[in-house]
C-alpha cells in the first residue's frame, strides 16, 4: 500500500470518528430538547436499523435487509413508530475543491436510500444534516431524487456547540414529527373526506 492510500485510508476512518462523535452529542441534545415539550413523546436513537426490503426466498422464507440510520426519532409509546430520520454529515473541506460539503455521490447515495426506506414507511419524513456548513449546497436540490421524494428536509449547522442551532434543528424537528403522524392518520384512515393536500417549501 502507497502513502497515498494509507492516509485516505486514515483520513476516511478518522471523519467517521468525528461524525460518530457528532451523533451522540445530537442525539443528547435533541433527546433533551424533545422530551421538555409536551405532547412531543419521543425517543431519539443512534445508529438505529430501519427496514427497506424484504426478500421472499424459496420455501418462502423471507430476507429482512435494513439500513442503520444515524438518528431516529420514533414514537416513545409501543409499538415504536419511526417517525423521522436525520442523515448527519461531517462537512470536510480539505477534500472538496469547492470547500462544500456533501458530495454529489453522497447526496445521491442518500436520496435514494430515503425513497427505499419510504417504501416500507411512506409517512416516514427523512432529513439531511451538514454540520460545519453555512449553508446548504445548490447540488442538493439538483439531485436529491424528485426533490420532494428522497429527503424532506436539510439542515446546515455551522457550529453544533452554539445552542440556538441546536433548538433552530428541534424546531425542525417537531414540525416534521407532526408531519409524520398527519401522514400516519391518513394512510391508516383515521382522517376521511380529504379535500385539499399540498406541500410547501420553506427556506430560511
Amino acid at each position: 500500500m502507497d502513502k497515498n492510500s494509507k492516509q485516505n485510508g486514515n483520513d476516511t476512518q478518522s471523519q467517521q470518528e468525528k461524525e460518530k462523535q457528532i451523533i451522540i452529542k445530537l442525539r443528547e441534545k435533541l433527546e433533551k430538547l424533545l422530551s421538555g415539550d409536551e405532547g412531543v413523546d419521543v425517543i431519539v436513537e443512534k445508529e438505529k436499523p430501519l427496514l427497506y426490503q424484504v426478500v421472499v426466498m424459496k420455501g418462502d422464507n423471507k430476507e429482512f435487509r435494513n439500513y442503520k440510520q444515524d438518528l431516529l426519532i420514533s414514537e416513545a409509546q409501543k409499538p415504536r413508530v419511526p417517525l423521522v430520520v436525520i442523515e448527519v454529515k461531517n462537512a470536510n473541506k480539505q477534500k472538496s475543491k469547492k470547500g462544500s460539503s456533501p458530495t454529489t455521490h453522497a447526496i445521491l447515495t442518500y436520496s435514494m436510500k430515503a425513497l427505499k426506506i419510504k417504501e416500507i414507511y411512506p409517512y416516514l419524513r427523512y432529513g439531511l444534516l451538514i454540520v460545519g456548513e453555512k449553508r446548504i449546497v445548490p447540488r442538493f436540490f439538483t439531485h436529491n431524487f424528485g426533490l420532494l421524494g428522497g429527503f424532506d428536509f436539510a439542515m446546515a449547522m455551522e457550529n453544533m456547540d452554539d445552542e440556538n442551532e441546536v433548538k433552530r434543528l428541534s424546531e425542525v424537528v417537531k414540525k416534521q414529527i407532526e408531519t409524520a403522524r398527519h401522514l400516519w392518520e391518513i394512510l391508516s384512515k383515521e382522517i376521511k373526506d380529504i379535500k385539499v393536500f399540498q406541500t410547501l417549501v420553506k427556506t430560511e
